[in-house]
């Protein structure tokens, strides 16, 4: 697997006889906003990594569904205003990404590749498993990984997007299909229920369940689905999803003000895990 990044300056790769040059958009103020492409590659596919960067250094944020735009126009929205670093995963117009290995199809999840487990589970789930395409895979996100933990300032914000009564934070309560994967849970019956945080640090948790937000705590022996929260939780890095309806961007724009709010008071707070 061969990574590239596109610089300020213009680069030729072996990707494309056509040079590409990064957007540089002059913001309201003093800073600019930068936009780099970085390219990794899986198979005979290329995942795009598209970065998005804007002084003063701050959070970083992740968008590994492409299908999931609603959550990438807000989490663009925020580093605009704040500051910070937005990764957003490109390949294919597709929330799965497929490549070809030896003449196989292969297809994974972009959030289950983050454990062994999680790949293996991901592969045989979507298609074809074979442990040459596991490996590509484990290598493609340990490129990822790398690059989204360069400069780290934790807490690491995942946006996800989900539909009117599929995943909730009701779906962690008692006696629910992911009650063991939760410590806690903490339900505001004035919010819609699509429209909640995952977290893997308790101070995070209670700060936004004070401000009146659904939250769930991730359980400290999660299952393993090779998420990147399951990750995160092994590595004792502070994570928080910021999950809401597709048709919700507006709410899922004053959770991502919460957890601004929320981190200026905990950068220096010990992780749970």
């Amino acid at each position: 697997m061969s990574l590239f990044l596109i610089t300020r300056r213009t680069l030729l790769t072996s990707l494309s006889a056509i040079a590409l040059i990064p957007t540089k958009i002059l913001s309201g103020d003093a800073f600019a906003i930068d936009s780099n492409v970085l390219f990794l590659r899986v198979g005979d596919t290329t995942v795009q990594v598209f970065v998005t960067e804007r002084l003063p250094s701050g959070l970083t944020l992740v968008s590994v569904h492409e299908n999931e735009q609603p959550a990438v126009a807000a989490a663009r929205r925020f580093v605009e205003r704040h500051g910070g670093r937005l990764l957003e995963l490109k390949s294919q117009r597709q929330r799965l990404v497929t490549f070809r290995l030896a003449g196989t199809r292969y297809t994974f999840d972009p959030n289950r590749i983050f454990t062994s487990s999680g790949i293996a589970k991901s592969l045989r789930l979507n298609g074809p498993y074979s442990r040459p395409a596991h490996d590509a895979v484990a290598q493609f996100a340990e490129r990822l990984i790398g690059y989204i933990r360069k400069n780290l300032s934790p807490p690491l914000i995942a946006v996800h997007n989900n539909s009117a009564g599929a995943l909730s934070v009701e779906s962690y309560r008692k006696s629910a299909n992911l009650e063991r994967e939760a410590s806690r849970v903490a339900i505001n019956p004035k919010l819609d229920p699509d429209d909640f945080f995952l977290v893997t640090d308790e101070l995070i948790f209670d700060r936004l369940t004070a401000a009146g937000f659904n939250v769930v705590l991730q359980s400290d022996q999660p299952s393993d689905d090779g998420s990147l929260s399951v990750f995160c939780l092994r590595n004792r890095i502070s994570y928080v999803n910021v999950e809401s309806e597709f048709r919700h961007s507006g709410e899922q724009s004053r959770m991502l003000e919460a957890i601004a709010d929320v981190s200026r008071n905990h950068r220096s707070a010990p992780n749970r895990g």
